[in-house]
């Protein structure tokens, strides 16, 4: 069996199997057998798959004890007799042994042993299970054992072609997968750093068991709210089950105050999570004239895949694209549109850069076009967020600055040299130069005595001057 590591955590391992039948996947780590291992793998053919046919002899003595508590009883149709039920196998749980045993006793009006053989005895699993031929223990009774899998199987048993049981029976993983609130945690940045007032505050519950390891499934009993001790009306905190063991808790503080956490598990809190916030690096007196659209920018060319209900937005801006800071100030823009691709200016829009930035106010630009500046550091990642109407539709993308250093090799020098300079060493202006009569022509240098010309050459131009480059 290949082993594909995926490098995010998880790991693919096909194999190709040619013949239809059970199939058991030992999957280890770090030599250590994984949870719930081995697997039973079935693969069924052209032809439905006959669970009940004997696949294994057994290879072990199962004994029926006379105390073995055969609890369930069931009549036979037709006569007077009973059949008789018991074993770890009708009863599910952990799974903590490989294999189950289902023992199965015939007994007359009088409780009485009737003779009751293997062959008499069929037993279906739904989905298939890996087991063993009936054998015959003791006059009257007969034992199976099957391999269980965790989850729900059917187990219906048919004594002489009748159907005498039909059983679910639930068996859980063998290693306690409950959450233990002790060892859950709650992460993100507002557990560590002030958050923004106004913008979603996201955080992720992950779950652990008593031992310590994370849990692999959800549909857990999980609650949150958030407290704070001035009077307002505090937000909701929605929850989103990712069915994995973690769960997407997420807020928006609506005013500065610290704000409490509380979580809890299956009815057991978690220790409360204590979140700052900050109103925010506002710099509305900033003196700044958005440009609009009308001018060729922005370019749109970054579009929500997570937009609000009923509308598309796109982005734009320097300050998405990150690089060498050569600007005091960089802008975002953000245009929301309806299904018919017309601007929507009546809907909230908010900006958010962690770790927090100098910014503008978000402003409208246009109709459905809005614009913010923000004063980037030298250096450093910088994640933005923008959300619409409350929802996230940029989720902290990531953006890259540098400081701006002047460029000493621009342009090619002359160096110094007796020698002419050749023509491949002059260059193409990339522009037109117009002389204007204003300009300062202060040079003019003194002709030979013996020249007969009329006229006199005049020089000028910062070229002539030095001083800063």
């Amino acid at each position: 069996v290949a082993v594909l590591d995926n490098s995010d955590g998880t790991y693919t391992m096909p194999f190709d199997h040619k013949t239809p039948g059970h199939y058991v996947v030992d999957v280890r780590l770090n030599d250590t057998p994984v949870a719930d291992g081995p697997l039973d793998i079935v693969i069924g053919s052209e032809q439905p798959f006959d669970a009940s046919a004997p696949i294994l002899d057994s290879p072990f003595d199962i004994s029926v004890m006379d105390t073995d508590p055969f609890d369930i009883a069931v009549p036979l149709e037709g006569t007077k007799n009973k059949v008789l039920f018991g074993g770890s196998g009708l009863k599910g749980g952990k799974r903590r042994d490989l294999l189950r045993p289902i023992y199965i006793k015939l007994v007359d009006h009088e409780k009485q042993p009737l003779p009751l053989y293997g062959d008499n005895v069929k037993v279906v699993f739904k989905p298939p299970m890996i087991h063993y031929k009936p054998g015959v223990d003791k006059p009257g009774a007969v034992a199976i054992a099957y391999r269980p899998a965790v989850g729900e199987v059917n187990v219906s048993v048919f004594v002489n072609d009748q159907k005498v049981l039909d059983k679910h029976v639930k068996w859980e993983s063998p290693f306690d997968l409950a959450p233990d609130p002790k060892h859950c945690l709650i992460t993100g940045y507002a557990v560590d750093h002030p958050v923004e007032v106004g913008f979603p505050t996201p955080l992720t519950l992950t779950t652990f068991n008593k031992n310590g390891q994370r849990c692999q499934l959800g549909n857990e009993n999980v609650q949150a709210q958030v407290s704070t001790p001035i009077s307002v009306e505090t937000p909701i905190v929605t929850i989103k089950d990712n069915e994995d063991g973690t769960y997407d808790l997420s807020f928006t503080p609506e005013v500065p105050s610290d704000y409490v956490l509380g979580v809890s598990v299956n009815d057991e809190p978690l220790t409360p999570v204590i979140i700052h916030t900050t109103p925010g690096y506002l710099a509305d007196s900033a003196p700044i004239d958005l440009p609009i659209e009308d001018t060729s920018f922005p370019i749109f060319d970054m579009e929500s895949d997570n937009p609000p209900p009923g509308h598309k937005v796109k982005f734009g801006g320097r300050a998405l694209k990150g690089g060498k800071r050569t600007l005091a100030v960089y802008p975002v823009y953000v245009k929301v549109l309806d299904l018919n691709d017309d601007g929507v200016s009546d809907l909230p829009v908010k900006v958010k850069f962690t770790p927090p930035v100098p910014k503008t106010k978000v402003r409208s630009v246009k109709p459905g076009v809005f614009g913010v500046f923000c004063w980037p550091p030298d250096y450093g990642t910088v994640l933005v967020s923008i959300a619409v109407n409350g929802t996230l539709v940029l989720t902290e993308k990531p953006v890259v600055w540098g400081k701006y250093e002047e460029p000493t090799d621009s342009f090619p020098v002359a160096k110094e040299s007796n020698e002419p300079l050749e023509a491949s060493t002059t260059f193409d202006l990339p522009f037109e130069i117009k002389l204007e009569s204003q300009l300062p022509f202060d040079a003019a240098p003194p002709h030979p005595s013996d020249s007969d010309s009329p006229f006199t050459t005049l020089f000028a131009g910062s070229g002539l001057k030095g001083g800063k480059l």
